[in-house]
Order: structure tokens, then sequence, then C-alpha cells
């Protein structure tokens, strides 16, 4: 599963049979007013002849089949290239439907060349992304010949299932960030076989790019695998598009005509570019691996086994209680090292996911420990993530945070649980969110602490609509009410004096940031609260559309001596379009700058100019780009895990409360999120670049 997804994007084109046939539906259809690039098949031939492929020869090849819909997996053996070739040759007779898609309509006579994506993307991940030297110079034939071609869906394709719609062409039309150091060759990644590419969606893409040259740069081929795969025809499996059916503009004399005279350059064309390619892109001059400038916690390749952590509870009680923590025992088993052992409690936690099937948990060691690499602690979850079914929303958006440089992120490992010898799916083992010196880095208050060079801080709150703690401060501006995580100790009496402190700073933030003179830098809301994490909060819970975001599990934290911050971040299973209500399942539009808090920022023009300034200085490390990667990356390395957990809870046909869209594979659930969130990231990329 998921093969596809494991190289970087590339495209070899080949011709196909004459469009005046009856080849099945058309998910495509040739707009007159739309320009689509002429394709010489003297010029394709001609790089047959060549003994090594020039970086303009794939550009060429490349943007004469960027408007087509890219079908999977991608061929892996010379003998299925031949027999493609061969088939081209004969005109494509005995190619099915499946393996064929878009077109290039020739601009000096009515014929229409249909062009075969004879290549499929090589898709980006963390492990095996990559590129050529000198691909800038193929990017920039890429721009020039792109801006001619364009495909327009038909309706028939706006139509089709969820698993023909799970994943469009206007993959490629993510805005890549304009550092040639950082973006990655899979910002055109087309991550599933049946798309619809708007000639819309990839006009604006291709206009909204600084440099296009920019998505191809820093990738590069690794290994001699991913070579041979780097040169390989697509045959077709899953793939769906079919041809475009254009005979009622064409004479099929014309038709045929056109394409008997290109079919047998094709297939030498084919030929030529699979050998030529290989040989090129193997040697060591042009192949290095790009794992080196990715992070290093991206996940490599796919595991064969999780970590297994074993619960067992005194006289195998179950786990019924979020309240009530039951004692019991655990053991880590790691890599085949000595297994972590020790006592602990557990109980149930979490609000929505508590009473799902799958159940989250809270531990509570007996002794700090250290687990999987993550600082040593008491204090854990574990993270069902049964409403997320690519598994890994939470580990996304983790991932991202940290990349952003968030003072702190939440640390998780994947494990397969047992719980008295019972498997129960794939978790995340978490720290949970509290003071400490590698958790939320602030003093821990004191009851003692009433001194004014201690009294203000440290204190950890949660933004939380449910008011899940024992002391919840309202505001005065309609924000769900602000709950007092630590101290937990505030309704006491003794503690009086702290609790009438952290009132009077959340009551003076939000009379700053409603005054009039809201955005003067010494006595507006920048005098109370920080504004970078506030902007990366911000920029983290928008652009992945957290439902949550700013209304629960929304954490802050007052650090002594110090103002009021965002973070860490928390709770994004339902992130990233899962889920379908409160308008979050769309693309497009504001959800996060609803809240009245960050509505008001939006009013002051310094605070929109740095949210813009730190969207593009994002924009040019490369951020958004490996978001992408991580997730194809996560998802190849969950290959064989993920096929565990859904047979345990085979819920791909699940419709629940929350339940966006029903996709039936673990595949089509991840390639549905990495389209929706390009989609999203284009659509925001327009908005901050105003």
């Amino acid at each position: 599963m998921l093969a596809l997804n494991r190289f970087a994007v590339v495209v070899l084109v080949g011709l196909l049979q004459a469009c005046g046939g009856s080849s099945g539906t058309s998910n495509f259809t040739a707009s007159a007013d739309i320009p689509v690039s002429s394709i010489s098949s003297q010029s394709l031939a001609s790089t047959a002849s060549s003994s090594q492929v020039s970086p303009s020869v794939i550009a060429s090849s490349v943007a004469a089949s960027l408007p087509a819909v890219l079908p999977e997996p991608a061929v892996s053996s010379s003998s299925q290239i031949s027999q493609i070739n061969s088939s081209v040759a004969a005109g494509g007779s005995s190619l099915s439907s499946e393996s064929t898609s878009s077109l290039a309509r020739s601009s000096s006579s009515n014929s229409v060349v249909l062009i075969s994506s004879s290549a499929t993307v090589l898709a980006s991940s963390a492990n095996s992304v990559s590129s050529v030297k000198n691909v800038s110079s193929i990017a920039s034939s890429v721009q020039q010949v792109s801006s001619s071609t364009s495909v327009a869906p038909s309706s028939s394709s706006l139509s089709s299932s969820p698993s023909s719609a799970a994943s469009t062409a206007s993959s490629i039309s993510s805005k890549a960030a304009s550092s040639t150091e950082s973006s990655s060759l899979s910002s055109l990644a087309v991550s599933s076989s049946s798309s619809v590419l708007s000639s819309s969606a990839v006009g604006s893409s291709l206009a909204s790019s600084e440099s296009f040259s920019s998505q191809f740069s820093s990738s590069q081929l690794s290994s001699s695998s991913e070579v041979s795969s780097f040169s390989a025809v697509s045959s077709s499996s899953n793939a769906s598009s079919s041809v475009i059916s254009s005979s009622s503009s064409l004479s099929s004399s014309e038709s045929s005509s056109s394409v008997a005279s290109s079919s047998s350059q094709a297939s030498s064309v084919l030929a030529s570019s699979a050998s030529s390619f290989s040989s090129a892109l193997s040697s060591s001059s042009v192949s290095s691996a790009l794992s080196s400038s990715l992070p290093a916690d991206f996940p490599v390749g796919t595991i064969d086994a999780l970590p297994v952590l074993n619960i067992d509870t005194d006289g195998a009680a179950p786990i019924v209680s979020k309240d009530d923590y039951l004692k019991g025992t655990f053991s880590l088993a790691v890599d085949g090292a000595a297994p972590v052992t020790g006592t602990l409690e557990v109980r149930g936690r979490g609000n929505s996911t508590w009473t799902m099937p799958k159940k989250p948990y809270r531990l509570k060691l007996t002794n700090s420990t250290a687990l999987m690499g993550m600082p040593a602690n008491k204090h854990w979850v574990l993270l069902a993530n049964y409403a997320d079914k690519t598994l890994m929303r939470n580990d996304i958006a983790f991932m991202f945070s940290r990349s952003l440089g968030m003072e702190y992120t939440v640390r998780s490992q994947y494990v397969d649980l047992s719980v008295n010898g019972v498997y129960q799916g794939v978790y995340q083992l978490a720290e949970h969110i509290r003071i400490g010196k590698d958790r939320v880095n602030i003093p821990e208050l004191k009851v003692t602490d009433t001194a004014a060079d201690k009294i203000s801080g440290g204190y950890l709150l949660e933004i939380d609509f449910r008011r899940g703690e024992a002391l919840c401060i309202d505001s005065t501006h309609r924000m769900e009410p602000f709950c007092v995580s630590s101290p937990e100790t505030l309704l006491d009496p003794a503690w009086s004096a702290q609790r009438a402190y952290i009132e009077k700073y959340l009551a003076d933030t939000e009379a700053a940031l409603f005054s009039d003179n809201f955005a003067d830098p010494a006595t507006g809301y920048a005098a109370y609260l920080d504004v970078d994490s506030t902007i990366n909060y911000y920029l983290i819970n928008e652009l992945f559309k957290n439902v949550d975001g700013a209304v629960t599990s929304a954490f802050l934290y007052k650090k002594r001596g110090g103002k009021l911050f965002f973070g860490p971040i928390w709770d994004f299973d339902l992130a990233l379009s899962n889920a379908g209500y409160d308008g979050v399942g769309l693309t497009d539009g504001w959800h996060i700058r609803k809240a009245t808090w960050f509505a008001r920022l939006f009013e002051d023009p310094a605070f929109e100019a740095k949210v813009k300034a730190r969207w593009q200085q994002l924009k040019a490390e490369g951020k958004f780009e490996q978001i992408f990667q991580y997730a194809e990356a996560r998802a190849l390395w969950l290959d064989n895990a993920e096929t565990k957990n859904f047979n345990l809870w085979p819920i791909f046909f699940e419709q629940s409360w929350y339940t966006r869209i029903i996709l039936g594979s673990y595949d089509l659930e991840v390639q549905e999120m990495i389209r929706w969130q390009r989609e999203r990231l284009v659509w925001m990329d327009a908005q901050l670049s105003q």
C-alpha cells in the first residue's frame, strides 16, 4: 500500500490510442476555450536517439503531461515497460481505459493527440524523496510549456464517487516554498490515480508560485532502487481515469491519421526514455540522499512491527472509568532490547474519545521513567486515534509544531497496546501536558509563592468549553472559559492570592485587547500576550482547520515575570479534513480567527502583517512541504501496523457524528487528507500573500 508515494514526481510521456473511438466513460473533456499545448511527435521521437536524457528533454516530457491525471502504481519491471511500448506502437489497442489519461490539443490542426501519463508520480516520502542535479533547468522548461497547458474537468468527473475524487491532480497546484534549498519535488505529487484536475487549479497554482523551479530544486534520488522506479512506466491496477473523448470536435480520419503517425515514434521514445533516465540518474554525480536535509525524526521505510506495550491490571480488572485509577504493571519492549518494566496506575481519559469503542488511557507510573527516547516522567497518555482513520493527524500536527519552534511540543511514539493480554490496536504513547523541566518549562507554584517576584508564574491554562478543571475563569468577551490546569488547588483558601492574581491578569489582558488603544505595543494586548507564540498557534490550527482550536484543548501558560504564551498544541484527531461540521471540511474560509480574541487581533494591521511575514518565512524554509513529505513517509512506515489495527477496528465505512467522507480504505484516507491539505494550503497562501 502507498507504494506510489515513496518517490518524487517525474513523468514520462507516451502517446495512446486515437480519440474518436468509444473508449469508455470520459472523466475529462477538452475545452475549446482553454489553450492546450501542442506536442510534436517528431520532437518527442528525437529523444529516442539520444544516448542520455538532458534536463530540457525531461522538462518537455514533464510539461507535456502536467495536466494529466497520473495513474498508479508505477510499473516496476522492464518487461512491463516493453509490453506497454508494444501496445502504444500498435495504436494502444491493448491498453485499458484504466491506464489512460489526459490530452494535448494540437494548436495547428483539429486533431487531438492523446497523451498517456505513462509514467507515474514518484511521489515524495521522507526516506526517498528525490530529484536530479541541474533540475532547476528542467523546472524552467516546465514552467514555459505548462503555462499554456490545461485541461477542464467534465461534469461526470465532478460527480464521481468519493474514492474517485479522493485525490485530485490539484495536488500539483500546491504553492512551493521559494527557497531553492528547502523545497522538494514532492510539491508536484499527485497522491491518487483517480483525480479531478481543473485548469483553474493548475493555472492559479503555477501563477502564484514565485519560482516554479524551486519546487524541484532540493530533492534527489537516493538509491539505485529508486532510480529503477524513476524510469518505470505506469500500469494500472487501481487507476480509474479515462481518456478524453473529443470526437464531437474532430473528424475520425484526422484523429486516426494523427495518432498513427505518432504511435511508432512514441514507442521508441518511451523505451529510450526509460533506459536513459535510469542510466543518467543512477550515476553518482546526480544521485544523493535528501534524507540528510530532512528532520531526524522523519520515519524511514516500513516498520515490521511496532514496539509492544503490555499493561496488566491487578486481577485483570477492566478499565471502565476515567475518574478512578486501577493499579497494575507495564512492560514496554522496543527493538529486541530488554523491556522496560514497572508498576503504574491507569484510568480512562478524553471527552468524546472516551465514548468510542477504542478507548484512550491515562498512565501514572510509580517511578519517573524514560520511554522510547522521551525524557523521564511519571505521567503519560495513550491516544487511541479511533476517529482518525489515518492514525496520524496528531502526529503530523506535533511534527509541524516542532518545526515552527514552539517552546514545547508533546513528544509521542507509536506502540501496539495490549491490555490484560488482549491486543487493543495501534496507540500513540504521548507525554501528558503538565509543568516540568522537559515539558511546559515554567516554575511550579507553591502555596507560599505570594511575593511579587514569585506569584506571577507559572500557571498552565486550558481554553475549554467543557469546563474540565476545578477553576474555570469566564471571559468577558465571548471566548470559552480559561480553566486552570496548574496549580489544581486554586479553589483552596490557602491559594487565594494566586487565584486572585491569575484572574486579574486574564481580566487585564482582555481589557487591553478590547480597548481603544489595543494596538499600542506598550499598553495594548502585546503588553500581556506573547505575539510570536500566538501567531504560531494560530497558523498551526488555522492551516489544519482544527475544529477544536481556540474552543477546547487550547493550552496557554503564564511565565513567572513574563507574558501569557499560547501552546502547547493538542487534540488534532478531527483536524486536517477529518471532521465535517462547523465548516471545517471546506478548504477555504477562516476558522480560528472566528474566535473573539483572534478576530480582534486581526483588526490590528501590525498583527496581520506579522502573520503574513511569518507565513512567508515558513514557506521559504520549506516547512509546509514537509507536512506532505512527513505524511507520506509516516503512512508508509505504518503500512504493516495499520493493517493489523484496522483488522481489529474495521471502521473505514463507519459513519459517525464527525465524519466528513467515507472512502473505504487506509490508502484513500491518507490520499484524501493530503489532497485536502494541499488545497487548504493553496487557499491560505493566496490570502496571506496579498
